[in-house]
């Protein structure tokens, strides 16, 4: 008998594949459209980038909102990226744990807190590492669903997005806070709150947080360098700036390269905000240089 190889649905292309090369001159595989509307300057690449995106997007939720409009499933094989399908309603789906972690590893933030609070509403227990799983998330995403440039699928999205909306936001907290009472006091909660409030700073917020930081030293607590990267963020000097690097050299905590971002443009703000007092400044920012060396050795 005849010996027959077994193929799969792609092997054809791929080996089309195979015999062409990248073309070096091209322009990127993302602008190429009509020879006409190929952009060349970097703001058309920009606005050209940006508006496939929003036309995939916009795709993508008519597939969900309307999915009996796409019922013919031709697609050899099935791609499930083509037919997505709609999000779970929080107020219908059983309120089980099941479902809820669910929530929580596809980072639906509100649906995620609606459910939780079902859950709390009829008395179903929540174990403590879920119920520190949403603690976390909450407290990065500030109850808030997960912004467009923090999904992996949109690039254009996080690389020319506007960095200063999250910065605006307020801290919003209220189910974080609840959270943060019930779990277990632990470097790692405390640490947590402390990013949270100064990554969605208000003088409240920031007040908190340095006031939980106080807490932890008083209890021999060690903080994580993400919750010192959030307080060196909102120093409002490089003498505060200083003592929380004395703090981290005390503490042996090791930095990341975010410390040294943020040291970077709270030195320029000061420098902003104090140009008659630069010397003084540009010394300060030698002895925080001399902290950040001392930390890595």
């Amino acid at each position: 008998l005849r010996h027959v190889t077994r193929r799969e649905p792609t092997d054809l292309l791929k080996a089309l594949a195979e015999t062409i090369d990248v073309d070096t001159t091209a322009p990127h595989y993302s602008l190429i459209d009509d020879p006409a509307l190929i952009p060349t300057s970097q703001p058309s690449k920009r606005n050209f980038y940006l508006a496939k995106e929003m036309g995939r997007k916009i795709a993508r939720q008519l597939a969900e909102e309307w999915p009996t409009l796409f019922m013919y499933d031709l697609d050899e094989p099935r791609l499930p990226v083509f037919r997505p399908e709609k999000r779970a309603d929080p107020v219908e789906i059983e309120p089980t744990i099941k479902n809820l972690q669910k929530f929580i590893e596809k980072k639906e933030v509100l649906s995620a807190i609606q459910l939780y609070e079902r859950m709390r509403s009829v008395s179903i227990e929540v174990s403590k590492s879920i119920q520190m799983d949403l603690f976390r998330m909450l407290a990065y995403y500030n109850e808030s669903d997960i912004p467009d440039a923090e999904i992996e699928e949109w690039h254009g999205a996080r690389n020319f997005g506007n960095s200063e909306k999250e910065s605006s936001v307020k801290w919003k907290g209220q189910i974080a806070e609840l959270l943060f009472e019930e779990l277990e006091c632990s470097d790692e909660t405390y640490s947590i709150m402390i990013a949270g409030l100064s990554k969605f700073p208000t003088s409240a917020s920031i007040s908190r947080a340095k006031l939980l930081f106080d807490e932890m030293k008083s209890k021999q607590m060690k903080p994580m360098v993400e919750a010192f990267c959030g307080l060196i963020r909102n120093a409002d000097s490089l003498t505060e700036a200083e003592s929380y690097l004395n703090s981290m050299v005390e503490m042996r905590v090791r930095p990341t390269i975010i410390i040294f971002n943020e040291l970077m443009t709270l030195v320029n703000k000061v420098k902003y905000f104090y140009r008659n007092c630069f010397n003084a400044s540009f010394y300060r920012f030698y002895r925080l240089f001399y902290y950040f060396l001392k930390l890595f050795i």
